[in-house]
C-alpha cells in the first residue's frame, strides 16, 4: 500500500506541477520515517494517506494555462479550482467514505472541504448539488460501519478508547 501511495503522489504532483517537483516530492516522502515505519508494520496509515490524496486529487483541478501573450502577473489565477461537474465530487465522496472506513479521523476532511467551499463560493456552495453528492456518496460507502456503530453502540461515530473526545 505504501508503494501505491508513493506512486500516486508522484503521479499527481507530476500531472500538476511537472517532473522535477514530482521527483522531489517522491524522494522526500519515500525517506520519511512515518512511511518507513507504517509500511513495515502493516499499519493502516498508508491506506488513509492514499484515500486523502485521492480525495484531494478529485476536488482540485489544474491551474488553467493563461492565454498566449498574456502576462500571468496582470491576471493571476488561483492555483486550483473546485470542479464544477458532479463526477469528481462523487469520486471524492467514494474516496472519503473509504478513508472513513480505514480510519475515523478521515471525517476531519469534511470540515476542511466545507470551509474551502464556503471560503471560495460563500453560501452558494451549500446550495450546490456537488457538496450534497459528496456527502451522500461518502455516507453510502461508509454505511456498513455507520450501521454497525448504530446497531452495536447506539451512535453513528463510535470511538471506544477515546469516547470522551467531543469531535467524534
Amino acid at each position: 500500500i505504501a508503494l501505491a501511495v508513493l506512486l500516486s503522489l508522484i503521479w499527481a504532483v507530476a500531472r500538476r506541477y511537472g517532473r522535477g517537483p514530482a521527483v522531489l516530492a517522491g524522494l522526500l516522502y519515500a525517506v520519511t520515517s512515518t512511511l518507513v515505519q507504517t509500511s513495515s508494520n502493516g499499519n493502516h496509515d498508508p491506506l488513509i494517506a492514499l484515500w486523502v490524496l485521492w480525495t484531494w486529487w478529485f476536488l482540485t483541478s489544474p491551474k488553467p494555462a493563461p492565454p498566449s501573450g498574456e502576462d500571468v502577473t496582470s491576471n493571476p489565477t488561483p492555483p486550483s479550482e473546485m470542479p464544477s461537474s458532479l463526477a469528481p465530487w462523487a469520486l471524492a465522496g467514494a474516496c472519503l467514505g473509504l478513508g472513513y472506513l480505514t480510519k475515523s479521523s478521515a471525517v476531519l476532511l469534511l470540515p476542511a472541504i466545507l470551509a474551502a467551499g464556503l471560503w471560495r463560493e460563500r453560501l452558494q456552495f451549500l446550495a450546490s448539488p456537488r457538496v450534497w453528492l459528496l456527502l451522500l456518496v461518502a455516507a453510502a460507502v461508509a454505511s456498513p460501519l455507520l450501521v454497525r456503530n448504530v446497531r452495536g453502540h447506539g451512535t453513528l461515530f463510535y470511538e471506544g478508547v477515546n469516547s470522551h473526545i467531543t469531535w467524534m
